[in-house]
Formats: structure tokens, sequence, C-alpha cells
């Protein structure tokens, strides 16, 4: 009896060992020590990089809200111009959509926007007036949707059929995401309560809360906990979970109601990381940016061996010599997105001009008049070999 009470007890024990190691495999922790800064030239990260000069014929792009690279097209949401540019990946324009005013097809301000590639179509947010406009890439116009109340700041395609919108905060909305057809405007889902707590500081100036990787459609919230998730057809689930150990915002912080964003900020910005951004993934990668301290830092971590690179500063010495390494200029140039595998990203003129000794790229000199650049390169299989 007592061998077979022991036995009992072991088997427990070994169970529950292997529950403990499943829930640790299932978490998909990726850990990050932010103090372990290691700048590599882009020489020693890209096997390939090409450049795109943005050409738009007399006028200049102002500030870029948004930069998107799919199906062929560089899309270029301009806020100081509140327009839309689509150009090719040589950098003509294909067209630019200019539609503002309150009437049908009229925009008050390009709050976000996504691409359609079933129906070629982009969609463009404008949260003053709570709707999504529909644009064909001529410029015309495929309709727009009413969205139901609330103040939604991103939109993303879903699937072939249906885009999400996000709300970040609880005015005249409980969720932080739905589905909506894109179609006929209706909800077809509510995902993921917004906690009333975390919505006054919840996603503020962040570029982007959605990707895509492998057909799959992925989301996350510069708050809470590092955590970014799947969405499917009906659910929202965790995925990875970005931990930077004692730099990790404190649950307790996290519950705590500060008034506003700002009051949020000073109390972290010198103990934890913040404002985690620019999410995304390659195949062998895992790449965003972060705040902490006095640094904005580009994280590249690799998926198979756990091991990550942290890079303070861009030092691109492919077909130039551009250093940029104040926070500022650097969080604004570093990488946007990946497309077809491959990483891009852009430089603004103003820190070519101003915070970078190189006035020239790929041959070509860099003025004032010189539209953002667009840089697109594949990065090495290998990066974590010379490390």
């Amino acid at each position: 009896m007592y061998r077979y009470c022991l036995y009992i007890i072991l088997v427990i024990i070994i169970s529950s060992c292997s529950s403990i190691e499943k829930d640790k495999k299932a978490a998909n922790i990726v850990q990050v020590d932010p103090t372990k800064v290691q700048n590599l030239e882009f020489s020693d990260l890209f096997q390939n990089l090409d450049y795109v000069f943005l050409k738009t014929e007399g006028e200049v792009l102002g500030f870029i809200s948004k930069l998107e690279v799919v199906d062929e097209k560089i899309i270029v949401a301009d806020r100081q111009n509140n327009a839309l540019y689509i150009f090719d990946l040589f950098g003509k324009l294909i067209n630019k959509i200019y539609r503002y005013g309150k009437g049908e097809g009229e925009y008050i301000k390009i709050s976000d926007f996504c691409y359609d590639s079933k129906n070629n179509l982009i969609l463009i947010l404008d949260r003053n007036q709570g709707k999504v406009i529909k644009y064909h890439t001529n410029g015309t116009l495929a309709g727009e949707i009413r969205l139901p109340d609330g103040f939604y700041s991103k939109i993303y395609m879903i699937d072939q059929s249906n885009f999400a919108i996000y709300a970040s905060n609880e005015r005249l909305s409980e969720y932080n995401y739905k589905i909506i057809d894109s179609q006929t405007g209706n909800v077809l889902k509510n995902m993921m309560k917004i906690d009333l707590i975390k919505s006054r500081f919840l996603n503020f100036l962040t570029h982007s809360n959605f990707y895509r990787y492998s057909d799959e459609v992925f989301t996350y919230q510069i708050a809470d906990d590092g955590k970014v998730y799947s969405i499917q057809e009906d659910t929202i689930a965790a995925k990875y979970q970005i931990r930077f150990g004692e730099y990790s915002i404190p649950h307790e912080v996290l519950n705590t109601e500060f008034g506003d964003v700002g009051e949020f900020v000073d109390f972290v910005q010198d103990k934890y990381v913040y404002r985690i951004s620019n999410l995304f993934e390659t195949s062998n990668y895992i790449l965003f940016g972060f705040h902490f301290l006095d640094q904005y830092l580009q994280c590249i971590y690799d998926k198979t061996d756990n091991k990550f690179l942290l890079l303070s500063e861009i030092i691109d010495n492919i077909s130039t010599d551009i250093k940029i390494s104040e926070k500022w200029a650097f969080s604004n140039n570093s990488f946007k997105g990946v497309y077809n595998n491959e990483v891009y990203g852009f430089f603004w003129t103003d820190a070519m001009i101003f915070n970078s000794e190189s006035k020239m790229i790929d041959g070509q000199h860099i003025t004032e008049k010189t539209n953002p650049v667009v840089y697109i390169g594949g990065l090495k299989d290998n990066l974590f070999d010379k490390l």
C-alpha cells in the first residue's frame, strides 16, 4: 500500500512538472535585456539593400504618419498634407488621394489606412467622422462605411471580406476590437473588453498595432505586458509575451489609475521599458522597437535560438555612410515593416540633413526638397554568428 501511494505521488509530481513545462512552452516568452546594446552596421545586418526614391513631381512629402509596402506598392499617409500617396516599387507616383471634407467619400483626417488586396482597394479610417472610406487605387470612390459608436484609431484587413478596428479607450466603446464586414459594415464580433484603468495610457503614439505573418494577423498594445495576440475568425489569443526582466513595467504599475498619458510616461520612463512599437516578423526574426531610459532601441530577436540584438543607432554603410544616433531621429528612421520577408523603413530628410554627416544615398544628393528615401532589404540568416 505504501509503495502504491508513493507511486501515485511520484506520478502526480512528474505530471505537474510536465504541465509546467508545457505552460512555459505555450507562453512563447521573448526575453530581452535592454541594457545589452550591440550596434552593428547595415552591412553586418543585411544581405542586400535597395533604396527607393519617392518622386512626387513638384511637391514635397511632409510628415509621414504611416508607410506600408504591399502588393508591389508603397503607400504613404502624409499627416502634414493630409493625403495618401501610392507609388510603385521604383518610386514612381501612381496616384494621390486627397478628399478633404465632410461629404460622401471625404475625410477630415486620415487616422489610419489599410490595403484590401482582394479588391485592390485602400480603406481610410476617419475617426473624427466615425467612418471608413474605400477608394480604388486610381482614386475613385468605392463606397464608405459608417462605424458603430466609438473612437477608433486603427484599421486592418483580417481576411478577404472583413477588417478589424481598434479602440484604445472606453469612450463610447466597450471592446478594444471589432470585426467588421467590409461590404455591409455589420459588426461580426466584439473582442477583448477594454481595461478601464489602462485605457487612459494604452496605445499612445504608435505607428501600427497590427501586422500579418504567414497568413495570420497579430496585434499588440503598448502597455499590455508586452503581449502579442493572434486574431482568428472567432477568437483573440496571446501568442507571444515580450519581457524585459526587472525592467518590465510591474503589474501594480499597470493597474494604477494614471490621470493621463503624460503622468504615466513621467512615472515609467526613468525605470522601465515602455512603448513597444513597429512590431513584425520575418521567417527568422521578431523585430520591434521600444523606449528605455534616454534611448530608443531596435530589437532583432532570433526565433530559433532565442538570441537578441539591440541597436541604439543606425549605421548604414551600404552605398552611403549615414549614421543616426539621436533618439528622435533613430525612432523615426528605424524599421517599419516586412514585405516578402524583407525589412523596410525610410530615411527622413531632416534626419539626413541635421543628424547625419552624410548627405548622399546611392549616389544621389539629399536636400530639403528630397522626399524620404525608402530602404528595403533582406536580413542575413546568420546575424548572431559573430556575436
